[in-house]
């Protein structure tokens, strides 16, 4: 199998992931049930075709697809974690756009004052973009969970996480007394 075959191969599963977000759970598990393309990409796409690149091929350690091919030599589990779970997206761009205003304000975190301040603010930071993640509000969240923790199981505290808090809490959240959309 060549360069250019794979490449389709890879195509293919991008086309895919596109079209089955557009899907809801239960369709897309049996897309990739039915689905023997991916099935047979899975069984084919091995490390065994990348390195027989590297025994055919001789090509400079710094080569950028000499380095890229390490990279994925070493890190062969996580990158296939995709094939195995179709919860698992095959890129991080969701993410990537989730933590850019972090990352657009790197400059600003260098005044959290402490190594604490920032510690802290970073759990802010992740937290709010759990949220939006799940499409939970980020405000409604945190005034419910405040309020809440003071009273919630110490065993249950992951029912707090904001995918779980959407499932359970979100119908009726605890609300604030001085809740500042309601002023006006």
């Amino acid at each position: 199998m060549g360069l250019d075959e794979k490449c389709d191969r890879v195509l293919l599963l991008m086309m895919m992931e596109e079209h089955a977000a557009k899907l809801s759970q239960k369709q897309i598990v049996a897309l990739l049930s039915l689905n023997e393309k991916f099935l047979d990409l899975q069984q084919r796409y091995d490390q065994t075709w990348l390195n027989g690149v590297f025994t055919q091929r001789i090509l400079l350690p710094t080569n950028p697809f000499t380095v890229a091919a390490h990279y994925a030599l070493k890190r062969e589990t996580a990158l296939r974690v995709f094939l195995e779970n179709p919860e698992v997206p095959i890129d991080t761009n969701h993410i990537e756009r989730q933590i850019r205003p972090v990352a657009i304000g790197r400059k600003n975190w260098l005044f959290c004052w402490t190594e604490i301040g920032a510690h802290y603010a970073g759990i802010a930071n992740s937290l709010i973009a759990t949220c939006r993640l799940h499409d939970v509000d980020p405000y409604e969240y945190l005034v419910d969970v405040l309020q809440r923790v003071d009273t919630h199981p110490a065993f249950e505290v992951h029912r707090l996480t904001p995918r779980l808090w959407k499932q359970e809490f979100s119908a009726t959240p605890l609300k604030s007394d001085l809740d500042p959309r309601k002023i006006q």
